[in-house]
C-alpha cells in the first residue's frame, strides 16, 4: 500500500479478512432460521412484527443500517446455535438495546421491550 501525502496508507486497497466456510455455513443457516421465523410471525399476527417491542417491523437485509429493520436475535447469545427455538425477531434498535444493556431474560414473543421509539 501506498502513502498519501498526510503518511495514512491507502485504506482502499486492503481486504477483509475472508469468511471461513464454516461462518459462511452458519451464516447461511441463521438466514433461513430467521426466514422461517419471520415467516411463522407474519402469519400468526398479520404482520412483521418484533418480538421485543410487539412493534411493527421492516424486512431488508440482514446489514441493513434501518434501526426499524428485523432480524434474527440469538436469545442464549450463542451464534453456532441456529436452532429455531434460538431465534427472537427483533428491530435493530431493539436487538442493540438488547446486547448494550445485557438483558439475559428475554424470549420468543416476549414483547416487553419498553423503548421509546420503534
Amino acid at each position: 500500500m501506498q502513502a498519501d501525502g498526510y503518511g495514512f496508507k491507502d485504506m482502499r486497497k486492503t481486504r477483509l479478512k475472508p469468511i471461513s466456510d464454516k461462518t459462511r455455513q452458519r451464516n447461511q443457516i441463521w438466514k433461513l432460521v430467521c426466514l422461517t421465523r419471520m415467516a411463522y410471525i407474519t402469519a400468526k399476527y398479520g404482520y412483521l412484527l418484533c418480538e421485543y417491542c410487539g412493534k411493527h417491523g421492516y424486512f431488508e437485509d440482514a446489514n441493513s443500517d434501518n434501526p426499524l429493520a428485523v432480524w434474527g436475535h440469538h436469545i442464549d447469545w450463542n451464534r453456532d446455535n441456529t436452532d429455531l427455538s434460538n431465534c427472537m425477531i427483533a428491530h435493530n434498535q431493539c436487538n442493540t438495546h438488547i446486547h448494550d444493556n445485557n438483558l439475559k431474560d428475554v424470549y420468543q414473543e416476549c414483547f416487553k421491550g419498553e423503548l421509546s421509539e420503534g
